[in-house]
């Protein structure tokens, strides 16, 4: 997003990949999946996009099994199931890496920020 409105002057593109974006931020901002942490939301959604999400400490709890149900059919419907195929029509010159979710999230870990979309250690957690 930054890229098309700062670099490239097109704020129509950067509208419509903020439009894009949209059904990732409803999901906490509406309180799509019930009162939860965006936390919570967050690593369940790069566990469905087959990404290491790391797990809640608390108090921060996970998703339920009914929310993570919930979860993937939000995801199916948006077209968020898929995160590199968001993008696509918009002509992007690479793929963003691992969908957009490295626009969506930063984590905080040792020795600086880490994008959500690269690979986690095993037991990783925020």
């Amino acid at each position: 997003m930054f890229e098309a409105v700062a670099l490239e002057n097109d704020a129509q593109k950067g509208l419509e990949i903020w439009k894009r974006i949209l059904p990732i931020v409803h999901l906490y901002t509406h309180r799509q999946l019930g009162s939860v942490s965006d936390l919570a939301i967050y690593r369940s959604i790069l566990n469905l996009w087959g990404l290491k999400g790391g797990f809640c400490r608390r108090p921060i709890l996970p998703l339920s099994t009914a929310a993570e149900k919930t979860l993937r059919s939000l995801l199916e419907q948006s077209g968020w199931i898929d995160p590199d195929s968001v993008f696509e029509s918009l002509n992007q010159r690479e793929p963003l890496p691992y969908g957009c979710s490295s626009v969506l999230m930063a984590a905080q870990v040792k020795g600086g920020p880490r994008l959500a979309g690269e690979r986690a250690e095993e037991g990783f957690a925020l």
